[in-house]
């Protein structure tokens, strides 16, 4: 099993510090959930555990190892990145930019039958088995969504690390990927999704990690961190917590 560990990271954008000594443990086949308001640093920390982002202080470890001693293609292989939305929409059919989650493992022959074997069952998990042939550029913002999470999932990886995944997705399709990634857990991977419905961060993660101003405001169970108070104090809004339902109500006045 494989587990990541943050330690005293401090990253700047120039001269805005956006990360202020942030240390955190994720434990191994959990599904760890990152709040908070819009600018509080999520995104730049989920960055920084993939190493996309260089931190100015502080390590980022898989199994003990800082993960600057990885060569970029053995990290290729632990980690599946899913990040908010394509930048660039290529040609492609649906499949072939799927397969290119398997190149951490590909030759110069091409494709092998377990590469196939895999991007196939990637495909499947996200329900979009009937647009393998269609062109990303005939794909609704939803199904790029999940053209996305199905490109990481080719990849088999150890840890899944995603970006507001639920993001241009109808209800059901949300609900869809929640379960899906509550149920990767159980396959020994390790999850982190930035979130910013409360109700999905309340239900799904087994533990939430909550952002405020670049430093974490709370570690632990959702029912912990999601509280009536600690939410209007870091997002500014009145809610009530309703743990017979799992429901986060805000603005309840």
């Amino acid at each position: 099993m494989v587990y990541l560990r943050v330690e005293d990271v401090v990253f700047h954008y120039r001269s805005t510090r956006v990360l202020n000594g942030v240390s955190v443990e994720i434990k191994p086949s959990s599904f760890t959930g990152i709040v908070g308001p819009n600018g509080s640093g999520k995104t730049t920390l989920l960055r920084v555990m993939l190493g996309i982002l260089k931190p100015r202080s502080g390590v980022v470890y898989i199994d003990g190892k800082a993960i600057g001693e990885y060569d970029r293609r053995r990290l290729a292989s632990i980690y599946g990145y899913v990040p908010q939305r394509l930048d660039s929409i290529t040609p492609l059919t649906l499949y072939d930019f799927v397969s290119t989650g398997r190149r951490p493992y590909a030759s110069l022959k091409g494709l092998s039958s377990r590469d196939h074997e895999a991007v196939a069952r990637a495909i499947k998990a996200v329900g979009l088995e009937e647009k393998s042939s269609s062109l990303l550029t005939e794909l609704s913002g939803g199904e790029l969504q999940r053209a996305l999470i199905a490109r990481a999932l080719a990849a088999e990886p150890r840890i899944m690390l995603l970006d507001e995944p639920t993001s241009n997705l109808d209800p059901y399709h949300q609900l869809m990927v929640m379960k899906l990634l509550r149920n990767l857990t159980r396959n020994g991977v390790t999850v982190v999704a930035t979130l910013h419905d409360l109700n999905h961060a309340y239900r799904y993660p087994d533990t939430l990690i909550l952002m405020n101003k670049g430093r974490i405001e709370r570690v632990g169970p959702p029912g912990h961190v999601l509280t009536s108070e600690l939410i209007y104090r870091v997002y500014g809004v009145k809610a009530i917590v309703d743990e017979r339902v799992g429901a986060v109500v805000v603005d309840s006045d």
